[in-house]
């Protein structure tokens, strides 16, 4: 029966059905120097894989946490080397106008840096979950989800979310969530493999 190769194409060649492998794109940035990793809730949900791409070297990585009401994910990766880990800002001194620098891989184009300003901050109208963001209009596109956003000290302000569009590409408003929300989220993900509320 599955010799005949018209067959065998159509039920699969072990006789059941065909799966396409499926890969996505997203970015994160390195807590800490033992391997502990920020990205999006959303890029990481649902996969059997994570791959992390540090300066050209892969590793595996496990999800120690994540919370969908926030969209944050924590990973963790084992590294042979200390990683150099990011720089926090403070989010509530962060105020209209400020520059911006959105850090991520859209469209896997790895390393991709962008800059705007800050276009609001505090908005809660942004989702149905009503958390707070920070709105710039750094251009932020598909696989820049879960990348940092930062100021001109290079210290992290937000991590990149989400853009508002009509067409499903970048329109100028583009969506952060708070380092400082953040923070506590990924405190409680470390300790509590989930948020406590």
């Amino acid at each position: 029966f599955f010799n005949d190769p018209i067959l065998r194409e159509f039920f699969g060649r072990g006789g059941g059905s065909r799966f396409q492998k499926r890969t996505g794109l997203g970015t994160g940035f390195v807590l800490s120097e033992d391997g502990y990793i920020c990205t999006n809730f959303h890029v990481i949900h649902g996969v059997d894989k994570i791959v992390v791409n540090i300066n050209g070297k892969n590793y595996q990585a496990k999800v120690v946490g994540s919370d969908e009401r926030t969209d944050i994910g924590l990973l963790k990766i084992d590294s042979k080397v200390k990683l150099s880990p990011v720089y926090f800002g403070d989010s509530d001194k962060v105020q209209v106008g400020d520059w911006a620098i959105a850090i991520g891989n859209p469209f896997g184009l790895d390393k991709t840096f962008t800059v705007g300003v800050v276009s609001a901050t505090g908005r809660r109208d942004v989702d149905f979950m009503g958390g707070s963001h920070i709105q710039t209009d750094a251009s932020i596109n598909p696989g820049n989800s879960g990348g940092p956003l930062i100021n001109i000290y290079g210290e992290v302000i937000g991590i990149n979310r989400m853009i508002y569009s009509k067409s499903g590409g970048y329109m100028g408003i583009g969506f952060a969530i708070p380092i400082n929300t953040a923070k506590s989220i990924l405190a409680q993900l470390q300790k509590y493999k989930k948020v406590k509320r």
